[in-house]
Parts: C-alpha cells; sequence; structure tokens
C-alpha cells in the first residue's frame, strides 16, 4: 500500500509539470495497471509513443537484423528501425539495463541525460519519459508553414511543421483540414492544431498558397521524397514526381489515400537566398529574416 501511494505521488509529481504527455503515454492504462512491473512490450509501447510525440512521422534510421525473431511485434519494430532497440531486449520481461538503453538512447537526441528510477513499474516507466519529452521539448525550436487557399482565404491550402531541429531534419505536412480555421486573423487559431503535448509550435511562416509554393516548392531542381507516413508503411522513401509535389503537399493525390501526415524530404538545390528575401514581404511571420531564409535552406 505504501510503494502504491508513492508511486501515485511521483506520477502527480511529474505530470504536474508545466509541459506533460503523461495522457499520451499511459493510453488505456487503469491507476492499478499503472502499479504492476512493466515488461518489455510496456517498454517499447511507451517507447513508440515518446517518440512519435517528440517525432512525428519520424523516417527510419537503422534496419533491423536479419534474425530479428518479433516482427509482428509493431513498436518493437518501431523502436528497432530508429536505432534504438537493444539486442537483448525480451518482450515479457524488463531488466534495468535494457530500459537505461532504451531511454538513454531518445536521450542522447536531445544531449540530455535521463533520470531513471529502478523500481520498474508502468508509472515509473511513464514518468521518466515524461520528464524527459519536458527537457527535450525545451530544445526544439520548429517553425509552422502554414497556406491559405486561393479559393478561400479562411481555410488551409496546407500547413507543415518544418522540423530543422530534429534528429532527423524535414518537413512534417500534415492533412488539411475541411472546415475553416479563421485564417483570417491569422494562425492564432492553426498553431495549437499543430502542437502536441511535446512540441508546442511559437514561430510561424504564414502565406497564400502560390507564396509558399514558391517557396518551397518552385525550384524543380530538388527531388522531393515521402520519407515516412502516418500511420508508418513499411516501405522505403518515395520519389515524388517532378510537378506533382503540391499536390502531395494538399494531399490532393490518391497515393496519400488513408494517411494523416507525411515527412517531406528535399534533395538537391534549394531556392536561393535572394528569392527568399525578395518573396519576405509577401509573409507574415514573427521571425526575423534571417531566421526566415535559414529555415526555408534548411540551415
Amino acid at each position: 500500500m505504501i510503494r502504491f501511494f508513492l508511486a501515485i505521488v511521483l506520477l502527480l509529481g511529474t505530470f504536474s509539470l508545466a509541459q506533460t504527455c503523461a495522457t499520451e503515454l499511459r493510453g488505456e492504462l487503469s491507476d492499478e495497471a499503472l502499479q504492476e512491473t512493466a515488461t518489455g512490450g510496456d517498454a517499447v509501447v511507451f517507447m513508440q509513443r515518446a517518440m512519435q510525440l517528440l517525432e512525428p512521422a519520424l523516417p527510419k534510421l537503422a534496419y533491423l537484423p536479419n534474425d530479428f525473431a518479433y516482427l509482428d511485434n509493431e513498436p518493437a519494430v518501431y523502436v528497432g528501425t530508429r536505432g534504438l532497440l537493444p539486442a537483448i531486449w525480451e518482450p515479457d520481461t524488463l531488466t534495468l539495463e535494457v530500459w537505461e538503453r532504451l531511454v538513454g538512447g531518445l536521450a542522447t537526441w536531445y544531449d540530455l541525460e535521463p533520470t531513471i528510477s529502478e523500481d520498474l513499474t508502468r508509472a515509473n516507466l511513464i514518468a521518466t519519459l515524461d520528464d524527459l519529452i519536458s527537457r527535450a521539448a525545451a530544445t526544439l525550436r520548429p517553425v509552422a508553414l502554414v497556406a491559405s487557399s486561393q479559393e478561400d482565404e479562411s481555410k488551409v491550402a496546407f500547413w507543415a511543421v518544418i522540423r530543422n531541429d530534429s534528429i532527423y531534419p524535414r518537413i512534417v505536412v500534415y492533412r488539411p483540414s475541411e472546415d475553416k480555421v479563421g485564417l483570417e486573423n491569422g494562425v492564432t487559431e492553426v498553431l495549437p492544431l499543430l502542437s502536441t503535448c511535446a512540441v508546442s509550435l511559437e514561430n510561424y511562416i504564414f502565406a497564400s498558397e502560390e507564396t509558399a509554393r514558391r517557396l518551397f516548392l518552385a525550384n524543380n531542381t530538388a527531388t522531393m521524397y515521402v520519407a515516412a507516413t502516418q500511420p508508418e508503411t513499411l516501405a522505403d522513401p518515395d520519389i515524388v514526381p517532378t510537378g506533382e509535389e503540391t499536390d502531395y503537399f494538399t494531399f490532393r493525390t490518391s497515393a496519400l489515400e488513408g494517411y494523416s501526415a507525411f515527412a517531406a524530404l528535399f534533395e538537391g538545390s534549394n531556392v536561393g537566398p535572394m528569392t527568399i528575401v525578395r518573396l519576405l514581404p509577401q509573409v507574415r511571420t514573427n521571425m526575423n529574416p534571417a531566421q526566415v531564409v535559414k529555415f526555408v535552406l534548411g540551415n
């Protein structure tokens, strides 16, 4: 009983932080289930949730070994293809070494040191990841890119989050809302829709669809890739056919049917700094010109 109340205090203390992802991490687990000893299966489920909160639509960073025995365990495959699953991991049991290596690997993405309890209850695993997410979020500098529709300026043509601060720099493009979101007042009502418990958006670039397209999609010498999707597929990155980049950003292509977001990468020459400077008077942003140039160029 004492252990139960101590765990609750620990959870409440951690979850009371200004930025918390406790609800998202625990999922449907009851308070009683939180106090049970975690398994390796629990650990990868919590890890996957934490990674997807911090790094949505994150492309694969590693390949699984040919003899990987748990291909039917989707969270384990997800964590493993991001290079964080120890070879000694097992689904039915969890050792402190495995948990330290899992959390430590994620922490290195943000140059952090995790604080880990030796008592491996589900509650403590969640508390550890929640604390790590909170500290990692403070290091992130995402920028929202929002384009208003040419036909109806109150609707979103496409919106995305530029993640040059990530372990894998990319643009995370989200399926546009079919509803009006009040773009008449700028991006005030949009930023919370693109934010999560882990990633809060403050900086933005807001422009008409045509101006945003010229900033990010007008240069056909660069090849665009779909590097990851949400929900995830096991396919390798797909090349976007030249000329269809706008169809992908606006989700007007059948290739993105069933997906809510994807990671876009560009390989090759980008739009030039002088072009960006010429277009700056046509955008609204809370960033200075040098910052805008830096983010558009992916520096």
